[in-house]
């Protein structure tokens, strides 16, 4: 099991949120390009991808869970990746922390890197996978609006490919960031209408397929996560305006509905500090201090 002084420093995300079930099979492991994360492991079943900033390094852990899970087991986690400070560059100097892990379907993945200064100015890295070994090269693609981001998904709409990032779920500093095609990033300002957020969920994640018809607001969020103190769900329907255009804007309608805590969660004070699509009605979360994984279904909601 990973060091309990690393949980609540780790983002996690699950590859294809679109899967039915954690070990639901595809056909065959796609051709991956320089720089991308493996999906799926030798069985084809997918992979989940966790990050640690440790003071002077981000490590990343790819994660398979385990049947059967019991306390002190939280699957198997293999480090495949280490990018020290100096792989930050030109920031590696002034770093408070690298968070907000975030991977497209492809095995791309991205974090944002936040100085240590007076404005706390953040920047957008991808992150490439090593060529062997654990050692990987980050990219700088940009500055990006100053604050605290430790959560963040990948998100797509109408061919448009996007990283939604934020202080917990939508709480503050929400920002959607579009890649496009010739590899440029447009950041938009999200607005957020509904609900305020909580900076009590660690993590959301994209709902592609989802069909959560238990929500009494509505069905088929886009994004989701699980606030384990409050013992909520929270939600939200992006919408946007001048699509792919310089002047693009995306709105987040965000919503939130009680759930249970999952039975069998260890520790009454342990927070989820991650969360997981995987289709249907379904979402999972990871206990923080004993990275075992939950499952939260429309069953269990108030």
């Amino acid at each position: 099991m990973l060091p309990n002084s690393f949980i609540k420093k780790f983002s996690w995300i699950l590859l294809f949120s679109m899967l039915f079930s954690l070990f639901s099979v595809f056909p065959e492991e796609p051709a991956y390009a320089a720089g991308e994360f493996t999906c799926f492991n030798s069985d084809g079943k997918a992979y989940a991808y966790q990050s640690v900033w440790d003071s002077t390094h981000l490590d990343v852990y790819r994660w398979e869970a385990s049947t059967g899970q019991t306390s002190g087991n939280d699957g198997n986690a293999t480090l495949v990746a280490i990018f020290t400070a100096s792989d930050f560059s030109p920031h590696h100097g002034d770093i408070s922390e690298v968070n907000s892990f975030m991977m497209d379907r492809d095995g791309n993945a991205y974090a944002i890197l936040k100085e240590d200064d007076s404005d706390n100015s953040a920047h957008l890295f991808k992150l490439n996978m090593p060529s062997s070994g654990t050692d990987g090269t980050a990219t700088d693609m940009g500055q990006i609006s100053d604050g605290d981001n430790n959560a963040g998904t990948y998100y797509e709409n109408n061919g448009h490919k996007y990283l939604i990032t934020s202080n917990g779920f939508m709480k503050g500093n929400n920002v959607a960031i579009r890649l496009n095609s010739d590899g440029s990033t447009t950041q938009i300002s999200i607005n957020r209408t509904g609900e305020s957020g909580t900076s009590k969920a660690k993590d959301f994640t994209w709902l592609p397929n989802a069909n959560f018809s238990g929500l009494s607001d509505g069905v088929s969020p886009d994004i989701i996560g699980f606030d384990r103190k409050n013992t909520k769900v929270y939600y939200g329907y992006i919408s946007h305006t001048n699509q792919g255009a310089s002047d693009e804007g995306v709105t987040v309608n965000v919503q939130s509905q009680s759930v249970s805590t999952p039975s069998g969660w260890s520790g009454s004070g342990n927070a989820a500090g991650a969360v997981f699509g995987f289709g249907k009605d379904e979402i999972y979360a990871i206990n923080n201090n004993t990275g075992q994984l939950y499952s939260i279904d429309y069953t269990q909601w108030f």
